[in-house]
């Protein structure tokens, strides 16, 4: 009964969550572990692991946990998790490739177009790095990442 996996899956993911939300992140980690025994292709649970490693400044593991999720979910989000891993490592000018990368399978991601131009602004590319936080501003005018951002490089 594959709908009796995913189910037990998804309410173990909720437990993670709650841990997670409690700061109790050996907790979490097991519980989502444990939901990839029951569903190893759940998404949530792998993209969730992947920040969860990345939290933790465990690279090696968030990128092994990133293959799994880009395997099992062909979106954005996996490389836009990519980018994040890149970022943490301030490996800027591939975490601004990936970012175009995610930008190119969802056009109106927020949260890529605004790391983008994190990374371009780290980079020195201001201009660059400003257009890109209007455009987070055309899609959300009430960002405040946004906002602010461009506010510290005019």
């Amino acid at each position: 009964f594959p709908e009796l996996r995913i189910a037990a899956a998804e309410l173990v993911y909720e437990r993670a969550n709650a841990a997670y939300r409690l700061k109790a992140m050996g907790a979490a980690e097991e519980l989502l572990l444990h939901a990839l025994k029951i569903y190893p292709a759940h998404p949530a649970t792998l993209g969730n692991l992947v920040t969860l490693y990345q939290g933790k400044v465990d690279f090696p593991a968030a990128e092994a946990m990133l293959e799994r999720y880009t395997a099992a979910y062909d979106g954005a989000l996996p490389v836009i998790l990519k980018g994040e891993i890149l970022m943490a490592q301030n490996r800027f000018a591939e975490a601004a490739e990936t970012y175009r990368r995610a930008l190119l399978k969802d056009p109106v991601s927020i949260h890529a177009q605004g790391n983008l131009g994190v990374c371009l602004f780290r980079l020195g590319q201001t201009p660059e790095a400003a257009a890109c936080f209007r455009e987070v501003l055309k899609l959300d005018p009430w960002n405040r990442g946004a906002r602010e951002n461009l506010k510290k490089i005019q």
